[in-house]
């Protein structure tokens, strides 16, 4: 039973580094975009929100689609390298919030983490 847990973070992405798996709950797309106690959980590269489109013929979340309404939890980590950092960053995700992250006016990206951030 998933109520003791906080986050639900996806099945087929590299799991996190830093974040005891007694914390998540590994979950298919359908059950991560339905609202429930636990927070989505995904990773930010260098690039953006990972999972993107083209990722082993998955959802692409890098417009957040499906999770509107939602606290979500950002991952950031170097992809190739398996560099994780160390906390994680967390969005109301309202119509405003969404709206910056879509027109990149908040940048979802590893620069979230940077000490001047």
């Amino acid at each position: 039973m998933y109520l003791n847990k906080k986050y639900k973070y996806l099945n087929y992405i590299p799991a996190p580094v830093n974040l005891d798996p007694s914390r998540y709950d590994l979950v298919d797309d359908k059950e991560f975009c339905t609202p429930d106690s636990r927070t989505p959980l995904l990773m930010v590269i260098q690039y953006g929100i990972f999972p993107s489109g083209g990722f082993k013929g998955k959802k692409n979340y890098s417009q957040l689609k499906g999770l509107e309404n939602q606290n979500i939890g950002f991952i950031g980590r170097a992809y190739l390298s398996n560099r994780e950092r160390k906390r994680i960053i967390e969005f109301f995700l309202d119509q405003d919030t969404l709206k910056q992250i879509r027109n990149n006016d908040i940048k979802i990206n590893l620069s979230l983490w940077s000490e001047k951030a």
